[in-house]
């Protein structure tokens, strides 16, 4: 399954919390929008926190983590729950700024992927360099 696929089923959820909008239909730009590369950045790490929760084992209390993961994402990137919905609700009232955020959001996760040195497929081995291991992000 290629990464737009994913982040497609991944954020299935979230435009779902945006309601049964029609395509054409336009929002009111809200006062406290959250500027478009920070939601490219904050669903690119929505993205991670997802896979991080989806891999987590069978014993941690999945709901929980991800409550926490989602406070600390907020906190970090100054901005509400209901600030986030309301921008998700803004930027996919159109079909095409909907496809152009989730291609920026891909695009995003394949630089960060590139930064960390991660592999494009499971299947490739991680070969860190000589003194210097891979470690993985903390969220």
């Amino acid at each position: 399954m290629n990464i737009q696929k994913t982040i497609l089923l991944l954020l299935l959820p979230l435009l779902l919390l945006s309601g049964c909008k029609s395509k054409k239909q336009v929002l009111e730009k809200p006062a406290d929008l959250i500027s478009r590369n920070k939601m490219v950045d904050i669903i690119a790490e929505s993205f991670i926190i997802e896979s991080t929760v989806h891999l987590a084992p069978d014993s941690v209390n999945r709901l929980y983590l991800t409550r926490d993961y989602y406070k600390e994402l907020f906190t970090r990137h100054n901005v509400t729950r209901a600030q986030f919905v309301r921008s998700i609700d803004y930027y996919i009232g159109e079909e095409n700024s909907a496809e152009k955020l989730l291609t920026d959001v891909s695009t995003r996760l394949s630089e960060m992927r590139k930064e960390l040195n991660v592999p494009d497929s499971l299947s490739t081995p991680i070969a860190p360099e000589k003194g210097n291991p891979f470690v993985p992000p903390i969220l």
